[in-house]
């Protein structure tokens, strides 16, 4: 993303290609404004939850790092090659993907993610939780569906498995489930035969 995405809550900063020279393979960092209310030492959950948020909105794999050791600092030319590093992506050769988008897809992407993210804030604890582990099972099968696309296409189905758990209330469930079953077909055939 060439521009900075401002969420309300946080900023997702534009994206920097670092170029790793004598290989086919670049890395893109784009950093994490977090809220002041974020503590430094656990930072780096936050922004796990951000680039969930960003691969299920822009349905588009997007990685976090998983320690806390560049929160809360400004990122300097050699953090974004040791974070490059963690995420290469091939840039050359059979497989490579370059992606341009358009500024009105760009401006569609940030308008969602903040709808998003609006969405997620206002919404009761319990929901949130239920929601967010959705959103990060989506995320999980974007990040898969290159190297493991059965894999990929099991958690997607999990996540919408999560969400419709609150969707989908158990008794109707069990009741349709009932009427299709041989129990039901059985039931409606002693009906039949009854003499009225």
């Amino acid at each position: 993303m060439p521009t900075l995405i401002d969420c309300g809550e946080f900023r997702l900063g534009p994206t920097k290609q670092v170029i790793f020279p004598g290989t086919s393979y670049s890395g893109f960092v784009a950093p994490v404004s977090l809220p002041s209310r974020i503590e430094r030492h656990n930072g780096h959950l936050f922004a796990v939850a951000v680039s969930a948020l960003v691969s299920f909105t822009l349905m588009r794999p997007a990685k976090s790092t998983r320690d806390d050791y560049l929160v809360g600092s400004e990122l300097r030319e050699n953090d974004f090659t040791t974070l490059g590093l963690q995420f290469p992506v091939l840039t050359a050769g059979p497989g490579a993907h370059e992606c341009r988008l358009s500024v009105q897809t760009l401006e569609n992407y940030s308008h969602s993610l903040s709808n998003v993210t609006s969405l997620l804030y206002n919404l009761p604890y319990e929901d949130y939780l239920r929601v967010i582990r959705a959103v990060r099972l989506a995320q999980l099968a974007h990040n898969n569906k290159r190297d493991d696309f059965s894999l990929a296409y099991y958690l997607l189905v999990s996540a919408i498995e999560t969400a419709a758990q609150k969707a989908v209330r158990r008794k109707v469930v069990a009741e349709s489930i009932h009427k299709k079953t041989l129990g039901g077909q059985l039931r409606r055939t002693i009906q039949r035969l009854k003499p009225s």
